[in-house]
């Protein structure tokens, strides 16, 4: 008699085949909502779109959008930075799309990219359009220009100041200067203005020049570290 009873209540403890199948089910139906519903064809579209548009080569790591429009500024002109703003991380873009968007003419956008491509700022292909016959060129900013610009930039601004350091470190209390800070002269200018300053009239005394030293070897040791 009890190992009849232990059977019964093994046989109460175990679910029965209707509430198993019934668990399995709910499990799949949880199963199915979890799973994302499709990417729409549209969307799909839009993503490759965006891949093929950023053209993203390493060199852009190097360089900082900001400092890449004040270069194409500085030695093309404000007009540049429109353009290369809008060549930024895209690959081949006609002239005439660039023309169209920017709403400027087509010979504005050829003779800026033209400027640019002078500094090796920009790159191009031409391809011949089939429907018309003629010839376009397709622009594509170039950041490896932008960081050889920058270096060679920076190697000049170095050379100056030290050419500038050696000419200072020559002529100890050797510069003149009126109590305005007009003009900044040497003992020849000097004399030749009869040490008067020739913007105010002032007298032009003589200017102790161990700061502006100080401060050019500052300068010089700053962009050195930043040349290695």
């Amino acid at each position: 008699m009890p190992r009849t009873t232990d059977s019964k209540k093994a046989k109460k403890a175990t679910p029965n085949s209707k509430t198993k199948k019934t668990a399995t089910k709910t499990k799949k139906t949880a199963t199915k909502t979890k799973k994302k519903a499709p990417v729409s064809k549209t969307k799909k579209k839009a993503v490759v779109k965006k891949a093929e548009d950023e053209y993203v080569p390493p060199e852009f790591k190097k360089l900082a959008k900001r400092e890449m429009m004040d270069l194409a500024k500085r030695v093309v002109g404000e007009a540049s930075v429109l353009v290369s703003e809008y060549l930024y991380k895209k690959k081949d873009i006609s002239e005439f799309e660039i023309s169209k968007k920017l709403k400027i003419e087509v010979n504005d956008a050829r003779s800026i990219l033209y400027k640019l491509f002078n500094y090796n700022l920009v790159t191009y292909i031409r391809r011949k359009d089939r429907v018309k016959g003629w010839y376009i060129s397709y622009w594509t900013l170039n950041p490896k220009g932008f960081v050889e610009l920058k270096a060679k930039r920076l190697k000049q601004r170095l050379k100056n100041m030290k050419d500038r350091l050696i000419r200072e470190e020559k002529n100890p209390n050797g510069f003149f200067l009126c109590k305005n800070a007009c003009m900044r002269v040497d003992f020849d200018a000097a004399t030749e203005y009869g040490y008067r300053c020739p913007e105010c009239g002032e007298l032009l005394n003589p200017q102790d020049n161990s700061k502006t030293i100080q401060n050019l070897k500052e300068r010089i040791k700053e962009l050195e570290m930043l040349q290695a």
